[in-house]
Formats: structure tokens, C-alpha cells, sequence
């Protein structure tokens, strides 16, 4: 059997709560950070590539929507995880 903790005033529960949350929000952020940063980055040449399409075709597929891409000031750049996810979704 667990030992259990019983707080002794409602400060004292609200801190260990408080604690609790944000420990967990710390490991949600790694978790997102560490992905993101994992996640090669294509330009649009490159992402043409990888998918095995042209250029116009690319742009075509990511104006419709079917292909997600991120812009960065003027430039359009594609995560490897979406193009992964747009070509999952094709196969269906």
C-alpha cells in the first residue's frame, strides 16, 4: 500500500497543486520543444523532391490545402512531418 499525503491547510494544497501543474506543463514544453527541433525542415524545391512532384504542383497542393506548409518572412518552408502526414493521407 501507497503512503498518502494529507495536507494540513488549503495553502498547503494549493501549493502542492500548483507544483504538480507546473511540473507538468515544464515536461509538455520539452516534449513540444524537442519534437519541433527534430523536424527536418524542406525548402520548397526540397519538399518538391521528397514528395516527387513539381514545383507547380506543390503550390498547387498546398493552396488546396492537402499539403501544410510555414512561412518564415517571405519564405515558404515545409516540415518533413507534414509532408509525411500529406503523403499518409494520399494513400488513403
Amino acid at each position: 500500500m501507497q503512503n498518502c499525503y494529507i495536507p494540513k491547510s488549503k495553502e498547503e494544497l494549493i501549493e502542492l497543486i500548483q507544483e504538480a501543474v507546473q511540473e507538468s506543463l515544464v515536461s509538455v514544453q520539452k516534449e513540444n520543444t524537442t519534437n519541433k527541433y527534430q523536424d527536418e525542415i524542406f525548402s520548397k524545391k526540397q519538399a518538391a523532391s521528397y514528395l516527387k512532384i513539381s514545383l507547380p504542383t506543390l503550390s498547387l497542393r498546398t493552396n488546396e490545402g492537402l499539403i501544410k506548409a510555414s512561412r518564415i518572412g517571405s519564405r515558404v518552408l515545409y516540415y518533413k512531418s507534414d509532408l509525411d502526414k500529406a503523403l499518409n493521407n494520399s494513400k488513403k
